[in-house]
């Protein structure tokens, strides 16, 4: 085990009497320096800062409306409707077909019709509520 000078810490030589470096006079009992530690590096996560939040003013979404109405609507639906009359006038030809075929999806598509006219959330060809 190597030792080293108590006063100014340079190694010392077996069986030297003196420092080389200061002229210290060794010790026999002279202990080595104990180890300093070293810094360790660790590494930091990196720190993420959430922008402010940007508010855009929307305007108004006015809902579309069909040009047709619902009252005729409504009358193809109570006297035609078994057959889909009402989705022939909205222009949802498929659907009229179905309940052509059905007839009116067997009474229950009729009935559920009635709340989306009444309602006023029947929708034409183009995704409008006829009002």
């Amino acid at each position: 085990m190597a030792k080293f000078c108590q006063n100014c810490g340079a190694p010392l030589e077996p069986n030297s009497k003196f420092c080389e470096r200061c002229g210290t006079r060794v010790e026999q009992s002279a202990q080595p320096l104990p180890v300093q530690p070293q810094p360790v590096y660790i590494p930091q996560r990196p720190i993420y800062v959430q922008p402010p939040p940007v508010y855009i003013q929307q305007q108004p979404v006015t809902p579309a409306v069909s040009p047709k109405s619902q009252g005729v609507l409504f009358l193809l639906w109570f006297f035609g409707g078994f057959f889909g009359l009402h989705y022939f006038y909205a222009g949802r030809v498929g659907m009229g077909l179905i309940y052509l075929f059905t007839c009116g999806l067997f009474g229950i598509g009729w009935m559920v019709d009635f709340c989306t006219i009444v309602g006023g959330t029947f929708l034409d060809e183009s995704g409008k509520s006829i009002k």
